[in-house]
């Protein structure tokens, strides 16, 4: 009679390679998110940017701007009470560029922008078609002034 971890032998080899694999991807999804922290820190590493909001739009409610701020930053998984030190004349396609790294093995999508015209679409009703002629001079004040008149 066969030795039972003889014969599941190829099981075990099954095994230890998707762990080796699980624990690769891990290790290089961590490194990637200390990339792209360490990419938006010329943003996330500076003082709250609220006061600007206000002196751009003086109207504006403060859960308006912070609604909008947050929905911008959880799209580059940044954590919401970080939000607001996005200010009004950062750049999301410049800021995007930035943020993007890995290249082509990269596991993060980098569909940030993508996910935030979903955001932009289904919360302040902005076309796809108009985003599609947004460029890296877009500020998110531009964007920000078009959700006030889209509200």
């Amino acid at each position: 009679m066969m030795n039972w971890f003889a014969a599941h032998a190829h099981w075990f080899a099954y095994g230890a390679a998707f762990s080796a694999f699980i624990a690769l991807s891990v290790w290089y999804e961590t490194v990637l998110s200390q990339r792209k922290r360490a990419a938006l820190h010329p943003y996330l590493g500076r003082s709250c940017r609220g006061i600007r909001w206000h002196r751009r739009f003086p109207g504006a409610p403060h859960d308006e701007i912070r609604r909008f701020v947050r929905g911008f930053a959880e799209c580059f998984r940044v954590a919401p009470h970080l939000a607001t030190q996005f200010g009004p004349d950062d750049r999301p396609f410049v800021i995007w560029d930035e943020a993007t790294v890995g290249g082509p093995f990269a596991l993060d999508d980098n569909e940030e922008l993508y996910d935030w015209g979903v955001v932009l679409e289904e919360e302040y009703r902005i076309s796809p078609e108009l985003q599609a002629t947004w460029d890296e001079r877009t500020t998110l004040a531009d964007v920000f002034a078009l959700t006030r008149s889209a509200g």
